[in-house]
């Protein structure tokens, strides 16, 4: 009886062996980043003056990022023309 036990837990071990193996050779995986929605002007322009200040855009993470690019003439603010372009 323990023959057959010490059998199975050999046979077990060799057939797992590979499944471990397999397992430690992947890499990391690192979750996909959640994209935040893109709300529209009128709700992100908090003060109504029809643009996007770098204070109202900094209440959106990924707005902020991209506030420098999105600024095309660099006047500090966004137009609905510009803030059109934010993904």
């Amino acid at each position: 009886m323990k023959t057959l036990c010490a059998g199975l837990a050999a046979v077990l071990i060799v057939c797992s062996a590979p499944t471990f193996a397999a397992t430690a050779k992947q890499p990391a995986t690192t979750a996909a980043p959640k994209h935040e929605k893109v709300i529209p002007l009128k709700e992100a322009d908090k003060n109504n003056d029809g643009y996007i200040s770098r204070s109202e855009a900094d209440a959106s993470p990924a707005l902020s990022k991209q506030f420098a690019t999105l600024d095309k003439n660099h006047d500090g603010k966004l137009s609905s023309q510009e803030y059109a372009k934010h993904k």
